[in-house]
């Protein structure tokens, strides 16, 4: 399973979360985009993203999708819809990438 996630606020230490609309994640099942699904942030669009000092990436207010520095990743559907992405999973690898507007 491939899953990630779009925000185009900046990423940092602050312990707080963050507020946008324009957020989302995404998975698919296999290499084939058939699979994809697409969840944007809902109702409770406050939760866009958490910032923190021990955590990863981490989108929406329950943790929808949490990337954790110590192997411990998990998704809990609240701010975001329910793509089907384990309660709890292992990463073989993760990516973090930057998109800058021309």
């Amino acid at each position: 399973m491939i899953i990630g996630g779009y925000n185009p606020l900046y990423w940092d230490q602050s312990e707080n979360s963050k507020y946008t609309r324009d957020s989302f994640i995404f998975s698919f099942r296999n290499k084939k985009f058939q699979t994809a699904k697409v969840g944007y942030i809902n109702a409770y669009y406050d939760n866009a993203m958490y910032c923190g000092h021990n955590y990863g990436p981490t989108f929406g207010g329950g943790h929808d999708l949490h990337i954790g520095y110590s192997n411990d990743s998990y998704s809990i559907p609240y701010s975001y819809p329910n793509l089907g992405i384990p309660r709890n999973f292992n990463m073989e690898d993760w990516e973090v990438f930057q998109v800058i507007k021309k």
